[in-house]
Order: C-alpha cells, then structure tokens, then sequence
C-alpha cells in the first residue's frame, strides 16, 4: 500500500504542473499537450482504484474519458502517431477501468455499460467478456 501512496503523491505534484494552464470546461486549454494529461489522469485514476480511493479514481478516469472524447478526438492521425497514441486502446482501457471502479462502488448498471463499451469495440477479448459476464451476475 506504501508504494500507491507514494504515486499518488508524485502524480499530485505532476498534476500540479499542468494545474497552472488555464481551463474551459474542464477540459486543459493553451499550451498544454492532452496526450500528457491524459497519461497523468488515466495513471492517477489507476493509482487511487488500486489503494481503494474510488471516487478519486472515477474523477481521474472521467477526466481522461473527456480528454478523449474532446481533446484528443480533435487531434490529427499524425500528431497521435507522433506520441505513439492509439485512441483505440486508451479507450477501451478507460472504458474498462471505469467498469471496475464502478462494479466496485456497486453501479452496476453504469459498470455494465461501460463494460459492453469496451466489448463492442474489441468483441473477441475475453478478458472484457468475462469482465460484463461477472457484472451481470
């Protein structure tokens, strides 16, 4: 447990960098390179589900999930290229972590959503049919 706490704390002092942008609707704006933010808020949001803080970890997750429905959607295929980004897999890795911070917190429903998401987008991962599987049960 020592070892999250000691991630949450160095992703906290990264955020803090990116903190300094300015924001529209919660979404970074100026300078600030959304990929990068992404990374931090998907990684926080991996740490806080991990040491068992779930509603830190599904404000992470969400904000990575709006970074990629915004941001990130709006970028062009050779700046992604450029990152190594593959909107694909970030999505369905939110998608799923999403599912589970929310089994976690017993929202069923909206786990399951999320969950049937990220199948229909990779529909022969097992891993993921196995995930929707426990929650409808």
């Amino acid at each position: 447990m020592g070892e999250y706490m000691k991630a949450q704390e160095h992703f906290g002092k990264a955020m803090g960098i990116f903190d300094e942008a300015k924001q529209k609707d919660g979404v970074p704006v100026a300078n600030t390179n959304p990929i990068q933010i992404f990374g931090l808020q998907f990684n926080l949001g991996i740490t806080m589900m991990k040491s068992n803080r779930l509603d830190d970890a599904f404000t992470h997750l969400a904000y990575a999930r709006k970074l990629l429905d915004t941001k990130i959607h709006e970028m062009s295929s050779a700046d992604l290229e450029q990152f190594g980004f593959d909107k694909m897999a970030n999505r369905v890795n939110v998608l799923v972590n999403l599912a589970l911070v929310q089994q976690k917190k017993e929202l069923f429903s909206e786990a399951l959503e999320n969950a049937r998401s990220a199948l229909a987008l990779v529909p022969k991962n097992l891993k993921i049919k196995q995930l929707v599987e426990k929650i409808e049960n």
